[in-house]
């Protein structure tokens, strides 16, 4: 089983006007996991970092997710595809 994990950062300073969209980033996220289209979620403490692991998911998909987040105007992400052994 192929995993692709994601690493995102957000951005130091995010304006104010777009604070309302956090309770949405969150419900998105938690839809994605019930879905399981996001199948493992961290976050840091200070909440400025998030690693997703994707399971079974292209890059091309893995982009499309990530830039459908309601803050994706806010952070920057890096990728890793990783190889699984059983």
């Amino acid at each position: 089983m192929d995993e692709i994990n994601v690493e995102i950062k957000f951005y130091r300073h995010i304006p104010q006007e777009s604070l309302p969209l956090i309770p949405k980033q969150r419900d998105h996220i938690d839809n994605m996991l019930s879905r399981k289209v996001i199948s493992g979620y961290t976050a840091s403490v200070d909440k400025r970092t998030l690693w997703l692991t994707f399971k079974n998911k292209t890059e091309q998909e893995v982009i499309e997710v990530i830039e459908s987040f309601p803050l994706a105007d806010f952070f920057e992400y890096t990728f890793k595809p990783v190889e699984v052994q059983d």
